[in-house]
């Protein structure tokens, strides 16, 4: 509970900073959602997230966050602290290459700390007032610490090199009053495509209220098809999760 009122607090902190004056360069977006159910069994689940971005026609850079937190019967199931930090070249053309920090952690998954730099380069397919193609190629180096030593090493932490691939597509309807957007990460190992691979994939469904405010309903699935550590205690860690989210999303 204590975990569910942090993160409660830092979304608020957050968004109160956002109600600040920007000039037209600067956007951000804050996001919260959750579902809670009390009775035979206590549940709630909490998602928040948000970012700041400044644009123009020679660069471009963001900051984003993303915190889940879960509870059944008082027993922590899911938590979750997702950031990172991204700068693009020339956001405009339709190659613009980037490089991207992130911070990751997740103990349910055997995750204390991975830390992400990623370099690459978007392809634009396409892009309308009403829709868009990307594609994404990079090559990112992860330095992992597990929550205890692998099995097949007998250490805590591991430095990987991956590939990471990233279709998306974004298409508006309506005058814009709704939007649907999905997006596809495939990010192997370069030493063993076959058996080390993570798939992530997040389809969303947003309806605009008005300028600034939007309900957004989303679905991801993550699938890691090696987990690094496949018992914690007494419990198998599953190799896939998937996330069904209804939130409220709104743009400064």
């Amino acid at each position: 509970m204590k975990k569910m009122k942090l993160v409660i607090i830092f979304t608020i902190i957050f968004l109160q900073i956002n109600l600040g004056s920007f000039s037209q360069t600067w956007k951000s977006k804050f996001e919260l959602g959750g579902k809670a159910f009390w009775g035979n069994t206590d549940k709630f689940d909490i998602n928040s997230s948000g970012g700041v971005s400044r644009k123009d026609s020679l660069m471009e850079f963001s900051l984003n966050y993303k915190v889940r937190y879960g509870e059944i019967n008082h027993v922590k199931t899911n938590e979750t602290y997702n950031g990172g930090f991204k700068f693009d070249w020339l956001p405009q053309n339709r190659v613009s290459p980037f490089i991207l920090l992130t911070a990751y952690k997740n103990v349910n998954k055997g995750i204390e700390l991975r830390l992400s730099s990623l370099v690459g380069a978007k392809w634009i397919f396409y892009k309308t007032k009403k829709s868009n193609f990307s594609l994404s190629a990079a090559v990112t180096y992860d330095m992992d610490k597990y929550t205890e030593k692998k099995e097949d090493t007998g250490k805590d932490n591991a430095q990987i090199t991956r590939l990471s691939i990233r279709p998306k597509f974004k298409q508006k309807f309506a005058d814009g009053k709704f939007s649907f957007q999905w997006m596809c990460f495939y990010i192997p190992n370069l030493e063993n495509f076959k058996d080390d691979f993570v798939l992530n994939s997040v389809m969303s469904l947003t309806t605009a209220i008005n300028k600034r405010i939007s309900i957004k309903f989303a679905y991801e699935m993550d699938y890691v098809n090696e987990p690094p550590i496949k018992i914690i205690g007494d419990r198998i860690v599953q190799k896939k999760d998937d996330y069904f989210m209804t939130s409220i999303l709104i743009k400064f």
